[in-house]
C-alpha cells in the first residue's frame, strides 16, 4: 500500500481564503473567525497587521495556530519538538494529530499541517 498523494496529504487540512473588504481590520477578521490576530498574520507572513489591501486574499487558518508545510524527512516528533520546546512533546503530537485529522503519524512532503498554538 502506498502513502497519501500529495494532493490528499495537502487535503487534511483546508484553511478558508478571506478577501478584504473596505474598512476592515487583522484583529476584525481574526475575531470573526475566532482566532488570533497572530494567527491571522503568521498564516500570511504579515509582519504589519496595518498593511491590509483591499481585494487581498488572506488564509485563515482553521484553529488558532501556524501552518506547517512538511518537508523530506519530517516527523512529526521532530515538528512538535522544535515547536513546541519544553513542553510535554507527546501531548503536543497528539494535539497536532487531533487538529489535523490525522491517522497516520506518516507525513508526505509538501503536506500542510496546523500546529495548534499552544
Amino acid at each position: 500500500m502506498t502513502g497519501p498523494s500529495a494532493a490528499a496529504a495537502r487535503a487534511q487540512v483546508q484553511p478558508n481564503v478571506h478577501v478584504v473588504q473596505d474598512g476592515e481590520t487583522v484583529r476584525g477578521i481574526a475575531d470573526a473567525y475566532g482566532l488570533s490576530s497572530l494567527s491571522v498574520m503568521a498564516a500570511n507572513s504579515m509582519p504589519n497587521p496595518d498593511v491590509l489591501r483591499v481585494g487581498q486574499a488572506l488564509v485563515i487558518p482553521p484553529v488558532d495556530g501556524v501552518l506547517h508545510t512538511v518537508q523530506a524527512g519530517d516527523t512529526l516528533w521532530g515538528i512538535a519538538s522544535s515547536r513546541y520546546a519544553g513542553d510535554d512533546v507527546q501531548a503536543r503530537v497528539a494535539q497536532v494529530e487531533a487538529a489535523n485529522h490525522m491517522s497516520s503519524p506518516r507525513l508526505s512532503p509538501g503536506q500542510i499541517l496546523i500546529l495548534p498554538a499552544p
